[in-house]
């Protein structure tokens, strides 16, 4: 998971002279994030979304949100303490933030139509550390 930092490399290990080959690098510039130390097994772990996701957006998506599932690679939910954790990849460029913002908010209205559930979605892009909302 990119830490959003100067450094990062968007891919793990970050190959920085500061990796530490574990996630979240556990060096001073590790954002971490409600994500970052999620457990691998068990209740509170990432399951991968992203065939209902592309679902979703192939029988609702219109107008300039169609072109979204081209663009998604990956999208994966948690449930911790009760709130939802989501994380979308994306191809989108450092300077497609307004394409950003339309995978998340139609990510919102997934969650929310579909599940009636509340979270916090993250969309990353190669390189970049994305942008995040509520659902």
């Amino acid at each position: 998971m990119p830490d959003g930092t100067s450094d990062d490399q968007g891919v793990l290990p970050d190959e920085t002279s500061d990796d530490q080959g574990e996630s979240p690098d556990a060096t001073s510039d590790d954002q971490g994030g409600p994500c970052a130390a999620a457990p691998t097994a068990g209740p509170e772990r990432w399951f991968p979304m992203r065939g209902a996701f592309l679902d979703f957006l192939a029988s609702n998506a219109t107008g300039d949100d169609d072109a979204i599932a081209s663009h998604v690679t990956e999208v994966r939910v948690r449930k911790a303490g009760g709130r939802g954790f989501a994380e979308v990849r994306v191809t989108y460029g450092a300077d497609e933030a307004v394409e950003a913002r339309r995978v998340a908010r139609a990510f919102a209205q997934w969650r929310h139509t579909g599940y009636g559930d509340a979270g916090r979605v993250r969309v990353l892009g190669p390189g970049w550390a994305g942008v995040e909302r509520d659902w």
